[in-house]
């Protein structure tokens, strides 16, 4: 009974984002940006691409380890909203993370 639309980007389909920058107005969207290396390259590109990023915006919320990488980075310059993801977590387990569990709190889940 969710009435959110819900878009994940997890590769460079530029046909894919294109069509998606024209369903959403940017303002009304919040974006969950996800890295745990903070230097994935879709990540990031997809992050450019949608041109976004703007100080302390209110609607972007990055997920990322804090550590010298380009999206922490990005995160301190712009000022978002930052959740640190935990350099000891990972593969099967991150799910069971703020990885997984931010993402299945906006999709109305109980976690």
């Amino acid at each position: 009974n969710i009435k959110k639309k819900f878009y994940f980007l997890n590769d460079l389909d530029i046909a894919k984002i294109n069509k998606l920058k024209k369903k959403i107005i940017a303002k009304k969207t919040l974006f969950l940006i996800i890295s745990k290396s903070g230097n994935t390259t879709e990540t990031l590109s997809n992050l450019f691409y949608l041109e976004i990023l703007k100080k302390k915006s209110k609607n972007i919320i990055v997920i990322t380890e804090k550590k010298d990488s380009i999206l922490f980075n990005i995160t301190k310059k712009f000022n978002l909203f930052f959740i640190e993801h935990k350099n000891y977590i990972g593969g099967r387990y991150s799910v069971l993370s703020d990885v997984g569990l931010v993402p299945a709190y906006f999709m109305g889940i109980s976690i």
